[in-house]
């Protein structure tokens, strides 16, 4: 289609056949910025062409075709800093908040799930966040009845008691 001619190919996709799909990894937040809202996307994954993504966009808004992307300059070193930048500048006092999104290979399925039942039973929102970054870090651990398994199995197990009876 003309995005990327054919030394470009090899250069940002070394070793990828062409029917491979490109890896796109993500967490979108979606702001009312804008006269018709911002989408700020964090994705981890192979190059796409700028160019291409401000045709796809402006096909699927009918008009938008703003699209400001870069790649990192460094090596991320620190998952849980790029964490904190993002909630500080895309969510925490956001007054034109909408929704946040995120694709299944970015964090496990049912983490959301896990989440709301670690605050449900610790009832403290900072502790809740000490154990979740404990369990994010690959630890398990016990609350009540429940066994909170870390990624990428992330889950909770309900441990019950009961008798065995032996003949």
């Amino acid at each position: 289609m003309g995005y990327i001619d054919s030394k470009d190919l090899k250069k940002y996709y070394p070793g990828k056949p062409l029917e491979e799909p490109l890896r796109f990894e993500y967490i979108k937040v979606e702001t009312e910025e804008g006269v018709q809202g911002v989408f700020h996307v964090l994705y981890f994954g192979d190059y796409i062409p700028q160019k291409w993504l401000s045709d796809a966009w402006k096909e699927i808004t009918g008009s938008a075709y703003v699209v400001d992307i870069r790649a990192c300059k460094d090596t991320v070193k620190s998952p849980k800093r790029l964490a904190r930048y993002c909630v500080a500048q895309y969510v925490s006092g956001q007054t034109a908040f909408v929704r946040f999104s995120w694709s299944w290979g970015w964090v496990g399925k049912g983490f959301v799930k896990v989440w709301k039942t670690l605050l449900e039973e610790v009832r403290n929102f900072k502790k809740a966040i000490t154990l979740w970054e404990r369990l994010l870090s690959g630890e398990s651990f016990v609350l009540g009845s429940k066994l909170f398994k870390p990624p990428p199995e992330i889950g909770i197990t309900e441990i019950l008691q009961g008798e065995l009876n032996v003949s």
